[in-house]
């Protein structure tokens, strides 16, 4: 699974114009950025296959005063994943990534503004 990770931060480093993380220190002030991370992944074998499902949650953060910056953000962020192919690993073919759902949210601060997205793909062991 590390393979797949790692394949997913070199491709969203790559396409979106704001720093990415899976993980960010308190107290970051780097806004606009955006964190990736696995939420889940099921078991999905089936009587002749072995292979799992994966939630993946990409989160923008900004603190642009409107949402204009997080929804440009969030359309990069599509543009990244949605109905991407990515090769397969040395250990894992990996299916098409299927966004489920995209939000907008505002935070309690009253200042930070934040978009959850997520996707679904499917993996098998080679």
């Amino acid at each position: 699974m590390n393979e797949i990770i790692t394949a997913l931060f070199t491709r969203l480093t790559a396409q979106l114009s704001v720093e990415v993380y899976d993980h960010v220190s308190q107290g970051t002030d780097a806004y606009p950025y955006a964190v990736m991370r696995i939420v889940q992944t099921r078991n999905d074998d089936t009587d002749t296959e072995t292979g799992n499902s994966v939630i993946l949650r990409v989160t923008g953060y900004s603190r642009y005063r409107g949402f204009n910056e997080l929804m440009v953000l969030a359309d990069e962020i599509t543009a990244a994943l949605n109905n991407w192919e990515m090769a397969n690993t040395v250990s894992f073919e990996v299916g098409t990534f299927k966004e489920q759902f995209r939000q907008f949210f505002v935070d309690s601060d009253n200042l930070t503004r934040y978009s959850v997205q997520e996707y679904i793909f499917y993996y098998e062991p080679v």
